[in-house]
């Protein structure tokens, strides 16, 4: 029994990592929208203006995600605040970094985790599907994702 209690308590904890990193996954795709947007903004020289903005904006979010995975590990420092001039802010390896995180964790970590997060929803669904089956209508054939009929 304690066996089961602790595999339980295990998945419980995955999962609130899974739902943790999507959560911050959501916010680094606002993010890197943001940036895209201020970026073609710069192209008529409009953007420029809310560039140190859209930077603390991405370094606030890296700092969530700093502070989710130093409460599961140990604790990750943070850089200190943006650069304030915006050459300075771009040469910062720091600003570089979090730019590159947010555009893989807002497009990659966002679809994985929407990929994972319906993973125990499918299982708990193919586990009772005897107790249900009768109850899908003949026309239907199948529940869930699957294409294949089931007669």
């Amino acid at each position: 029994m304690e066996y089961v209690r602790r595999r339980f308590r295990a998945s419980v904890d995955a999962l609130e990592h899974l739902v943790g990193g999507l959560g911050t996954a959501v916010l680094a795709l606002g993010a890197l929208f943001g940036v895209i947007v201020v970026a073609a903004a710069c192209v008529g020289g409009v953007g420029l203006l809310l560039v140190p903005g859209m930077l603390r904006a991405v370094r606030s979010v890296a700092d969530r995600e700093r502070a989710r995975l130093s409460r599961w590990g140990p604790p990750i420092p943070a850089p200190g605040p943006v650069p304030a001039g915006l050459r300075s802010a771009l040469r910062d390896p720091f600003v570089r970094r979090e730019l590159r995180w947010v555009a893989t964790h807002g497009t990659v970590g966002f679809g994985a985790g929407l990929i994972a997060l319906t993973l125990p929803i499918h299982a708990a669904q193919d586990m009772t599907f005897p107790l249900w089956y009768r109850l899908v209508p003949p026309e239907a054939g199948a529940p869930g994702i699957g294409w294949w009929r089931i007669d």
